[in-house]
C-alpha cells in the first residue's frame, strides 16, 4: 500500500511536468502561428527583390530555412508533449485505479478479519461454557462412582449378603467390539485436562446384547446419574462388575444370573456421546483394570 501511494505520487508529479511542457510548447506554437498569420507567406521572389546583393539574398534564404526548421521542431515537440502528457495521464489513472482496488481489498480483508475475530471469540466462549459443563458432568460422575463404591462396600460387610456366591477369579467379555477408550488416565482432546477413566468403553450398535461377565446377583438395575441405565452384579469375594449407558434392562434387582446371561442392551443413556457399553470391574467397591481378569 505504501509503495502504491509512492508510485501514485511520482506519477502525479510526472504528469504535472508533462502538462507543463505541453503548455510551454502549446504557447510556442500559438505564438508562431500568430506571427505567420501577421506576416503572411514569404515567397522566394519577394526575398530576391528585397535583397540588396546576392550575399544578402543568400543570408535571407538561410534565415528562412532556419525559421522553417524551427517551425517543424516546435510542431514536433508539441506533438511529442501531447503524447507524453496523455501517457502520463493514463499512467496516473491506472495508479489511482490500482490504489482504489487495494483500498477496497483492504476494507474487505479488514471486515473478514473482524468477522473471524468475532467468530473466534464466540468459539472461545462456547468452549469455556462447554468445558464448565463437561467438568460439572465429570464431577457428578465421580460422585456417582463414589456412591457405587459405598453401596458395594456396605454389601460386602453384610453377612450372607448379595455377594455370597464364590467368584472364580476370571471374567468374560460382556460383548465383542472395538475398545474406544481404555482404563486409566486420558486427556481431553480439546481441553487438555487429564481425568481417570474407571472402565472400558466398548463401541457397539444400539440394542446389542450385553452379557454377564460372571455369575452373581444383580444388586442394581436402574438409572444411576452419569452412568445412565446401569446394571451392577455382585460376584462374591468382593468382586463386582458394572454395565453402564444401557438402553434397556433384561434383569431386575435381586435376580441371580449365570455367566453369559443377557442382562441388558447397548444404549447411550447418561453421560454418553453415542451408543457403547461402559464396563467396570470393582474390587471392594473400587474400580480396577478389567483387562487383568479378561481372557
Amino acid at each position: 500500500m505504501r509503495t502504491v501511494r509512492a508510485d501514485l505520487k511520482t506519477a502525479a508529479g510526472e504528469c504535472r511536468q508533462a502538462e507543463d511542457r505541453l503548455n510551454t510548447h502549446r504557447e510556442g506554437v500559438a505564438a508562431r502561428l500568430v506571427t505567420i498569420y501577421q506576416q503572411g507567406e514569404v515567397h522566394p521572389a519577394e526575398v530576391l527583390f528585397q535583397s540588396t546583393s546576392f550575399t544578402d539574398f543568400a543570408n535571407r534564404v538561410y534565415l528562412l530555412n532556419q525559421v522553417a526548421r524551427q517551425d517543424v521542431q516546435i510542431l514536433g515537440e508539441f506533438e511529442n508533449a501531447q503524447v507524453e502528457a496523455e501517457a502520463r495521464r493514463t499512467a496516473l489513472a491506472d495508479q489511482e485505479q490500482r490504489l482504489n482496488q487495494l483500498q477496497q481489498q483492504i476494507a474487505v480483508e479488514r471486515e473478514r478479519a473482524e468477522s473471524q475475530r468475532g467468530a473466534a471469540e464466540q468459539r472461545k466462549v462456547g468452549l469455556l461454557r462447554d468445558r464448565a459443563a463437561w467438568e460439572r458432568a465429570l464431577a457428578e460422575l465421580e460422585e456417582d462412582s463414589r456412591g457405587i463404591e459405598a453401596m458395594l462396600q456396605r454389601l460386602n460387610r453384610t453377612p450372607g449378603g448379595a455377594g455370597a456366591t464364590g467368584w472364580h477369579g476370571s471374567l468374560e467379555w460382556p460383548l465383542r467390539g472395538r475398545i474406544s477408550s481404555g482404563y486409566g488416565y486420558r486427556r481431553h482432546p480439546i481441553f487438555g485436562v487429564r481425568r481417570m477413566h474407571t472402565g472400558l468403553d466398548v463401541a457397539a450398535p444400539s440394542g446389542t446384547r450385553i452379557r454377564a461377565a460372571a455369575g452373581g446377583t444383580v444388586v442394581h438395575a436402574s438409572r444411576w446419574g452419569g452412568y445412565g441405565n446401569c446394571v451392577i452384579i455382585d460376584h462374591g469375594s468382593n468382586m463386582a462388575t458394572l454395565y453402564g449407558h444401557c438402553s434397556r434392562f433384561a434383569v431386575s434387582q435381586g435376580q441371580r444370573v449365570n455367566r453369559g446371561d443377557t442382562i441388558a442392551y447397548v444404549g447411550s443413556t447418561g453421560l454418553a456421546t453415542g451408543p457403547h457399553l461402559h464396563f467396570e470391574a470393582r474390587r471392594d467397591g473400587r474400580p480396577v483394570d478389567p483387562t487383568q481378569y479378561l481372557p
